[in-house]
């Protein structure tokens, strides 16, 4: 893939901010895109583990023993030629989720990542997070983290929302009160949102449009809260006995939207992991910091803080 450098500007703008949020807004709730994969991975592991063995455990299949072991969890945004055609290589990340799995406690902790955190982009100057995607994919991105968070990145998860929207109309829509009007049309990234207010069942395309929407003044903070929302009410409706019954099915076609650097012994290992956890729910963060224009300014205190109740 080519490399593309970008020069990442701020200006004076910076030194504006506005008022700080709380550092640690946590919620007992799956994240949209970890919800769907630990599901179906689970189903998956149930299958795997009758067929295949007895017991997967998640440090010996990652061969970390000494640490939790920690994943990237990107779901991406694609930019569109002006015929329409998808530009693979330009793909940004347009959520991006770090997943901390502790086998010690069996415990897991997943920090949402404002897509546009400002970072250090190792080699590539300064910019939103997002774009490390863009300039060197998965591994640029992983490498970015890992200094952002002070954290080993183990492994990776990519997947596009294509697959999610299949997923929402297989198990027959899901329900959420949507709290206000939503519109926005971007003609270039082939992105139309409609939604009115209110109570309602959405189908693929309009859970799409209510997960992606963040143009409100809380901008990429107000979607992480809207996707957790539609988390509680996908695990309502993927737990319903004819949905259970579709898992194979479910399975298939999430798999064709995801790709990873895992293999299948540690994919069975973290369904099973993921599996036991999802009794008691997982500690849901989003990255401590600060509105300011254009940027989601990292809070480094704060970050050592939530860290620091990670690992011990």
């Amino acid at each position: 893939m080519r490399t593309v450098e970008y020069d990442y500007k701020l200006g004076t703008a910076l030194g504006l901010r506005r008022p700080r949020t709380s550092r640690r807004a946590r919620r007992r709730v799956f994240s949209l895109i970890i919800l769907t994969l630990c599901l179906l991975l689970a189903i998956g592991l149930a299958i795997g583990w009758t067929i295949f063995c007895r017991t997967v455990d998640i440090s010996t299949a990652f061969a970390i023993t000494d640490r939790p072991i920690n994943i990237v969890i990107l779901g991406n945004d694609v930019t569109y030629t002006e015929d329409g055609r998808p530009v693979e290589a330009a793909t940004r990340a347009d959520t991006i989720l770090f997943l901390s799995m502790n086998p010690k406690t069996g415990s897991a902790h997943l920090i949402s990542i404002p897509r546009d955190t400002r970072v250090r982009i190792p080699g590539h100057g300064t910019g939103k997070i997002n774009s490390a995607h863009a300039i060197g994919g998965p591994s640029l991105i992983m490498e970015t983290v890992e200094e952002l968070l002070g954290l080993p990145v183990d492994r990776y998860v990519e997947t596009d929302f294509r697959g999610f929207s299949k997923l929402i109309d297989m198990v027959g829509g899901v329900t959420v009160n949507v709290e206000k009007d939503m519109h926005y049309v971007d003609t270039w990234g082939k992105l139309s949102i409609d939604l009115k207010q209110g109570v309602q069942k959405l189908d693929g395309n309009k859970a799409l449009q209510y997960v992606r929407f963040r143009n409100d003044a809380l901008g990429d903070i107000g979607r992480v809260r809207r996707q957790q929302e539609l988390a509680k009410a996908f695990a309502h409706q993927v737990l319903q006995p004819a949905n259970i019954a579709r898992a194979p099915q479910m399975i298939e076609t999430a798999m064709k939207y995801v790709k990873t650097d895992m293999t299948s012994r540690e994919i069975l290992a973290t369904g099973w992991f993921m599996g036991k956890v999802a009794s008691g729910h997982i500690e849901t963060n989003t990255l401590p910091g600060n509105f300011a224009p254009r940027y989601w300014m990292p809070d480094e205190e704060g970050i050592k803080e939530l860290v620091a109740s990670m690992v011990h």
